[in-house]
């Protein structure tokens, strides 16, 4: 029995776990903010240069369109954004901001420029608006706190009427 391997070789080692922690890490990606809890459940299949996201928030690409005056001459009237949520505090940068509700009812998400930290009072941003005449900011409703800093604004994406209007005839069947 030459083809035979001997009795006594040496066994071979047994194979190789799949890597989970790559389905585990585009999972915890693609969510808008994972909590401790949620990485936590799965901290033994993560490897140790992932461990940070047990402790952390993962940011998340999105869009958000301009409504509003108070950014112009910036941002205009329909501008679309690409917006990092969750993303850092950055001075000087344009940031989606949650501001505090009105008498008339609760406000929606602003775009703001981030001026800075407060100085009296840790833990609250300064914001501010492009437009003088337009919009509400820190000169009328004070410092916003960190968590209401919701999204860095990374880029406002260029507009492409030609473009829409063939995405539209498209999606109406009149291209041609």
């Amino acid at each position: 029995m030459s083809g035979m391997p001997p009795a006594s070789s040496a066994p071979t080692p047994p194979p190789k776990p799949p890597k989970p922690h790559h389905r585990i890490t585009v999972r915890a990606t693609r969510l808008a903010r994972t909590t401790a809890t949620t990485v936590a459940s799965h901290a033994r299949q993560v490897p140790a240069r992932v461990q940070r996201l047990r402790t952390t928030t993962v940011p998340r690409l999105g869009l958000a369109t301009v409504h509003g005056r108070s950014m112009e001459p910036t941002l205009h009237e329909g501008d679309r954004l690409l917006v990092l949520w969750g993303g850092p505090i950055v001075p000087g940068r344009m940031s989606l901001v949650r501001l505090p509700d009105s008498p008339g009812g609760p406000r929606p998400l602003s775009v703001k420029r981030v001026s800075g930290p407060e100085a009296d009072q840790p833990g609250r941003w300064w914001i501010e608006r492009d437009n003088p005449r337009e919009g509400v900011d820190s000169w009328q409703v004070g410092g916003i706190p960190s968590e209401d800093v919701v999204a860095l604004v990374v880029t406002r994406l260029p507009a492409f009427p030609a473009l829409r209007g063939s995405l539209r005839r498209l999606t109406r069947g009149r291209l041609g």
